[in-house]
């Protein structure tokens, strides 16, 4: 229902009782899950560094040891439920978003306040997802210590590759 030829020409049944309107929002509440964003063919030459041009577009670029990404296979909700433990496990605080953005931030003051780190879930294909994290607030030595010490290790099991082409070191 969500795809806009799938509708063409459909029409919803009108309800005559209040019993038929409740057992319509049930049936359609059932076919409505939530999906992250998908990336079209522009987004994915994008994540290109040699191809991205949101130095054009934009005025306030990420450093590029600000961001990373990875890509998996696992569903969205994997996705999250990992990020969400390592946040516990590494004592960070973890928000999440309705529309698979997750806000990762450290209990822990660093030199440039707490680290704070955004990540986004992206589907590519229903098998494919993309994964960009960002630091947004703290220190970029930091944030580089915490993806590599910790974070990549513990997203080893559910990462296919980081930054595009770069698969996880053991």
């Amino acid at each position: 229902m969500e795809v806009p030829w799938f509708r063409l020409g459909f029409k919803r049944p009108q309800a005559d009782t209040d019993v038929n309107v409740g057992l319509l929002d049930d049936v359609d509440s059932a076919f409505c899950v939530p999906k992250p964003a998908c990336l079209n063919a522009f987004d994915i030459i994008s994540l290109s560094p040699g191809f991205n041009l949101s130095g054009l577009f934009k005025n306030d670029v990420l450093k590029q040891e600000d961001e990373s990404r990875f890509t998996s296979t696992q569903p969205a909700s994997s996705i999250m439920s990992k990020l969400e433990e390592i946040a516990s496990l590494f004592r960070f605080s973890f928000k999440k978003s309705k529309d698979f953005k997750v806000k990762l931030q450290g209990s822990e003051q660093g030199r440039k306040g707490h680290l704070s780190i955004d990540a986004e879930i992206f589907e590519v294909t229903p098998s494919l997802f993309v994964v960009e994290l960002r630091k947004t607030g703290g220190d970029t030595l930091e944030y580089s210590k915490f993806c590599s010490q910790d974070l990549r290790p513990g997203l080893k099991d559910i990462v296919l590759t980081w930054d595009g082409n770069r698969p996880e070191k053991e």
